[in-house]
Formats: structure tokens, C-alpha cells, sequence
């Protein structure tokens, strides 16, 4: 499953967070390997403020962390997997931190588990086909706009080296000038 991200930020870290609070929707309990150790972190850190509220009986408070939603980076996609965490339940999920772009030898060697690097591969081949559906536009609008650009600094050349000939010429005709008001003196 893929499709364009919101926001006018993206990174790879936006993208592991939306692909975490599109599985937090999901209804059966989750175990999510993921290989951006920043979401992993916070996720998890979050999970944890999560089951104290539970354990206390308390609702959210106004502020969760030390910032406002608003002003986190990717607050708002932070924000709807604080809600969906909660909502679920937070002992129904759990996040762990996977090694990214794992090779055959890391497995043989038992390094990294055969099922997190396929689930990673996997993961790879879906996000490479979100961007290559959703910015073949961007590709053919840079290539357009390079071009214009091209042409751009070739106009501007032309008019830099008009404007260079008529100072040149100019300055010829004053010297011309001068040189014949002095000889009729």
C-alpha cells in the first residue's frame, strides 16, 4: 500500500511514521519492525507515557511531551499516532528497531533475523514504488524547468554581451568625439 504523503516537508523519517500510524489503524495487535531508529525511539517513547495514563486511569493531558503537537517536527502525523495508540490501547502494539538494507551475510551470520530482512526488503520495493508512481511529474516538471533555465542563461548572455558592445562602442564614440573636439581647438 502506497500513496502521496501530506505536508510540505518529506523525509525518509515522515514517510516510517506515516507507514507506523497507517498500521496503528489496523484492528488485531501489532508488532512493527522498523528501520528509522528516530521513529522507533519516540514511538516507543510515547508507548510508554501511553501506559502510565492507562496504568493511572487519567486522560491525556494538554501536552504530551514537552512541545505542542504543532511544533514537532512531523507533529501532525505524531499527533494521529498518539490518537490511534491510544485508542487501540497501548499494550496492543509494540515497534522494534530493525536493521535497514541488510545483506545475506548479516542473516547467515545471525546478525539480523531472515523474516526482518525480508519484511524490510519489502518495505524498500513498496516505498520505491510510492515515489516512482508520484513523482514522475516532478521529474518531467525539473527536466522542463531545466531547460528553461538553459535557455534563460543563454538569452542573458546575449543581452550581457549586447549591453558589453554598446558600452564598448560607446566609449569609442566618446574617445572618437573627444579627439576631434581637441583638434579644432
Amino acid at each position: 500500500m502506497w500513496g502521496p504523503l501530506k505536508g510540505l516537508w518529506h523525509s525518509s523519517t515522515r514517510a516510517e511514521l506515516a507507514g507506523l500510524v497507517m498500521a496503528a489503524h489496523t484492528n488485531r495487535p501489532l508488532h512493527i519492525g522498523i528501520d528509522n531508529k528516530a521513529v522507533v525511539d519516540k514511538a516507543n517513547l510515547l508507548k510508554s507515557k501511553a501506559e502510565k495514563l492507562e496504568e493511572e486511569g487519567k486522560v491525556d493531558p494538554k501536552k504530551i511531551l514537552k512541545k505542542h503537537w504543532g511544533l514537532q517536527t512531523d507533529g501532525d502525523l505524531w499527533e494521529a499516532y498518539w490518537r490511534a495508540l491510544r485508542s487501540r490501547g497501548s499494550k496492543s502494539i509494540k515497534v522494534t528497531k530493525v536493521k535497514g538494507h541488510a545483506t545475506k551475510e548479516q542473516v547467515e551470520e545471525g546478525k539480523v533475523r531472515i523474516e526482518d530482512k525480508i519484511g524490510n526488503d519489502k518495505a524498500d520495493l513498496a516505498a520505491t514504488a510510492g515515489v516512482d508512481e508520484h513523482v514522475q511529474w516532478l521529474r518531467e516538471l525539473t527536466a522542463w524547468l531545466h531547460m528553461r533555465q538553459r535557455a534563460y542563461i543563454g538569452v542573458m548572455a546575449d543581452i550581457h554581451n549586447m549591453i558589453a558592445g554598446t558600452t564598448r562602442e560607446h566609449q569609442a564614440i566618446q574617445k572618437e568625439q573627444e579627439k576631434e573636439a581637441r583638434r579644432r581647438r
